[in-house]
């Protein structure tokens, strides 16, 4: 059984939380504040000990929306597309779009992209879009998902926020690759796992991306 306690903070923002902490507990304990319809996480601590859960003030602009990092996996022979994106809200303001499919990062996905195959609740395609629905908080955030590789064998798409750094990583690592877009940083070992590297830096809105798998 989930039990769930609530309170509302007074006029100085101040709550009061009466509830065991067992970090063994299944599930463990969450701490969260809500603040104009958005969660804010916080960290369960021990009775008696104060704990502040920073809440933000929203925007509608993303222009303080920038990628620091942007991973794919390409998996050939599984025919699969792995994307992992590290997100930075530059500013004091949680982003919330005014979309009515989504609140948070949007992002193009390849040409011939028609389904995502393992995301966090509530991504999703719109279109050819992929929209992850929770609002940006400032500071870093995450956020992964899978498709299959568009039939076409290429992944074509424009960059939509600033990207500091893009990492393609292949598999098998011998797997002909075309591109005139990423730099070739040879093979790499991640894991127990071999992949050949292509990259890029300093991406801006606008930018294109394209690879050919052959």
């Amino acid at each position: 059984d989930v039990t769930i306690l609530r309170d509302t903070t007074n006029s100085e923002g101040q709550y009061t939380i009466d509830a065991p902490t067992d970090p063994g507990a299944d599930p463990p304990p969450m701490l969260l504040a809500r603040y104009n319809g958005i969660d804010y996480p916080g960290n369960p601590a021990p009775a008696g000990v104060t704990v502040d859960i920073p809440v933000f003030e929203t925007a509608n602009s993303d222009t303080a929306i920038s990628l620091s990092s942007h991973h794919i996996l390409i998996d050939a022979q599984a025919q699969t597309v792995t994307y992992i994106l590290v997100t930075h809200n530059h500013s004091k303001y949680t982003y919330l779009s005014d979309g009515d499919h989504g609140h948070g990062l949007e992002l193009p996905l390849p040409n011939g992209t028609t389904e995502v195959i393992n995301a966090p609740q509530g991504v999703h395609l719109h279109g050819s879009t992929l929209v992850d629905p929770r609002p940006i908080i400032p500071g870093n955030s995450q956020t992964f998902f899978t498709f299959p590789l568009p039939t076409s064998n290429r992944l074509h798409q424009s960059i939509t926020y600033p990207t500091n750094a893009l990492d393609v990583l292949v598999q098998p690592a011998d797997t002909p690759i075309t591109t005139v877009t990423l730099q070739d940083k040879g093979t790499v070992s991640l894991g127990n796992n071999t992949y050949h590297r292509w990259s890029a830096t300093n991406l801006t809105p606008g930018a294109h991306i394209d690879l050919q798998i052959e």
